[in-house]
């Protein structure tokens, strides 16, 4: 399976579609429907292994927004954060018809400004096709070697 940043996006947002909230995955500068969540990365790497795998480390941020203003703006805060909990330790993905789940990992949050940020990461080994390099090719070759006489 190839993993693609627009199907992970979209299964965090089939979760999220749970709340029956507005979803951003970009920045508004207006228009904006609250409460609603935005969900932005963070900071990922990725390491080539041994055995030719990759190990991917994406993460994840997810803004739960809400006016500030309103009367007990905590309890709503407070039970999103409940939700999140709960049915973010998995995230359906599906490519191709085919759908598994993968685990978050290094959830935590944060309130600032009275906004709710919710960060995990999604950690997979995944196998790359291997690329051929230039040395590997001309290995291949069938040469002769001229000598001068």
């Amino acid at each position: 399976m190839i993993y693609s940043i627009e199907d992970i996006l979209e299964g965090i947002a089939s979760v999220l579609a749970e709340k029956n909230l507005p979803i951003y995955t970009s920045a508004r500068q207006q228009g904006v429907n609250t409460p609603c969540f935005f969900i932005s990365m963070m900071p990922g790497s990725d390491k080539t292994e041994v055995d030719g795998r990759t190990f991917i480390d994406l993460g994840f941020d997810i803004v739960f927004l809400q006016d500030p203003n309103i009367v007990n703006a905590m309890d709503g805060i407070y039970s999103t954060l409940e939700f999140l909990q709960e049915y973010l330790q998995m995230i359906p993905y599906t490519q191709d018809d085919e759908t598994i789940y993968l685990h978050t990992y290094e959830r935590q949050h944060s309130i600032q400004d009275m906004d709710l940020h919710y960060q995990f990461h999604i950690k997979q080994r995944m196998r790359l096709d291997k690329s051929e390099t230039l040395m590997a090719a001309l290995e291949e070759i069938n040469h002769e070697i001229k000598i001068k006489q």
